[in-house]
């Protein structure tokens, strides 16, 4: 893509006069006094060139050296890789991620090991990840707004201290398993900012236990200096909430539901595609983090009796008369598919490796939808990937797009 080139143009021209500048800054420094511009000041001024939905990775920290940039818009291989090739395996040191997107990095091929995301900002050095990352997979955030909380290895900001790390992060339960490394300052931070309209919850221990202290901002975006309550350098796990009003799949309480779901296009291997040489393929299989479904709860017991499965624990569906529920999936589909769907609702998104198709061919996947209304008419619709998949001959397109019996 021209655009693409005229980008990366714009990126390398960019680090080649920051180069040059810091060189400046440090020769007059020596012989004048003044203060060393901090090679940090790069990623600041490299992400102005950025644009939406491009993440860039670098081989040096500070967002120096070799550099390559991906988008989840430019080509479905960029999006997911399982595997990020020899040239950048275990020796990506900083990252940029760009407005509307966010990026899972993982320590081992095939979307395996420890795991972290990032958010929209710059990354000056990856820690515990710091020349380890051999895979990962980006995701569009398209036009929804995520309440971003940001936390800092020092008790300042970054336009005070530009050197030190962040780490921008989303709704969710981030290190709830003990096996898990998703936060880049756990141990680290030492301060943390909030907008309006969450609530951040700091643990000591993994799996959100141990001494814990809850943070509100509801005033608009505050900073709190973790020194002031006992939590400098001592967070080991965390959850950030929304405190909005709650939809009906989020806490509220719906009227109707409905569960639907259709095929959905994953990849297009045309001859001589190199989609199409591997035996493997790269798909996301749950939900959005922070909108699971848990299957004790009367939203998890409704689900499971529209979908013809049993919920493990649950407390049963919504009381008779109150809420009307129907599923719009074929009768065709089997006791398997139907489990898969329920999965695919109570499980925080992830990649996953799936049979690749080969040849001219395309590969489609089941999305699944569960929409609900409550009694103002308000309308919440949550999506999932199940990990259902099928490979058909390149321009065949299912019958009937609703039809889990589908099999090319």
């Amino acid at each position: 893509m021209i655009y693409s080139v005229r980008l990366q143009n714009r990126l390398e021209q960019k680090m080649h006069f920051v180069r040059k500048g810091i060189a400046f800054a440090f020769i007059t420094g020596c012989f004048m006094g003044a203060g060393l511009v901090h090679a940090a000041d790069n990623c600041k001024q490299i992400r102005k060139d950025v644009a939406r939905g491009d993440i860039v990775v670098f081989e040096n920290p500070f967002c120096q050296g070799r550099s390559e940039y991906f988008n989840m818009n430019r080509e479905t291989s960029d999006g997911y890789k399982a595997y990020i090739g020899d040239s950048w395996n275990d020796k990506i040191s900083s990252i940029i991620v760009g407005e509307g997107a966010k990026i899972t990095i993982y320590d081992n091929a095939n979307f395996g090991g420890a795991r972290a995301t990032l958010w929209p900002g710059f990354y000056n050095q990856l820690w515990i990840y710091n020349d380890k990352i051999s895979g990962f997979q980006i995701e569009n955030l398209g036009d929804k707004f995520d309440k971003f909380v940001v936390m800092y290895e020092n008790a300042v900001g970054d336009d005070v201290d530009p050197r030190q790390q962040e780490h921008t992060l989303g709704i969710g339960k981030f290190n709830n398993d003990g096996n898990e490394e998703e936060l880049l300052l756990r141990q680290k931070a030492s301060m943390l900012t909030m907008p309006q309209g969450v609530q951040v919850t700091l643990y000591k221990d993994y799996n959100l236990k141990g001494d814990s202290h809850v943070f509100t901002s509801p005033d608009g975006r505050k900073e709190f200096k973790l020194p002031d309550y006992g939590f400098n350098d001592n967070v080991k796990s965390m959850e950030v909430k929304s405190m909005d009003v709650k939809p009906p799949l989020n806490g509220g309480k719906p009227k109707y539901l409905t569960v639907k779901g259709a095929w959905k296009l994953v990849a297009e291997c045309g001859s001589g595609s190199s989609l199409c040489t591997g035996p493997s393929q790269a798909i996301e299989v749950g939900i959005e983090q922070g909108k699971e479904i848990t299957e004790e709860s009367m939203l998890g017991g409704s689900l499971s009796l529209m979908l013809g499965v049993e919920a493990k624990g649950s407390t049963g569906a919504f009381p008779g008369g109150e809420v009307t529920a129907k599923s719009e999936l074929t009768a065709t589909a089997t006791v398997e598919q139907r489990n898969a769907i329920m999965n695919s609702f109570t499980t925080s998104r992830k990649a996953t490796v799936t049979q690749g198709c080969s040849g001219s061919s395309s590969l489609w996947q089941w999305e699944s939808r569960l929409e609900a209304i409550d009694k103002n008419n308000v309308k919440d619709i949550v999506v999932a990937n199940a990990n259902i998949v099928r490979c058909a001959p390149a321009g065949k397109t299912p019958p009937r797009m609703n039809d889990l019996s589908w099999n090319p």
